[in-house]
């Protein structure tokens, strides 16, 4: 089961948390999946377009509960 986050809680468009998960040295680690059922639009454009690929990138974010916290997210890089 995944969540939806509010787009005004990460700044972070169309992802959706899959897993968090705490490591025992007790860092945080929350798992996010672009959401599909958005439009992919092209940032320069501002016009609907194709996916090149997804990738994936790790983002170091404040301490939750005084333990780091690191935050995968999925992001479209699309065609030009």
């Amino acid at each position: 089961m995944s969540t939806s986050i509010p787009k005004h809680i990460l700044g972070i468009n169309a992802q959706v948390v899959n897993t968090i998960q705490q490591q025992e040295s007790g860092k945080i680690i929350i798992v996010c999946n672009r959401d599909k059922r958005t439009r992919i639009i092209d940032p320069i454009s501002k016009l609907k377009t194709t996916v090149n690929r997804y990738i994936r990138r790790t983002v170091k974010d404040l301490p939750l509960f005084g333990h780091p916290c690191l935050v995968e997210v999925e992001l479209a890089q699309v065609n030009t």
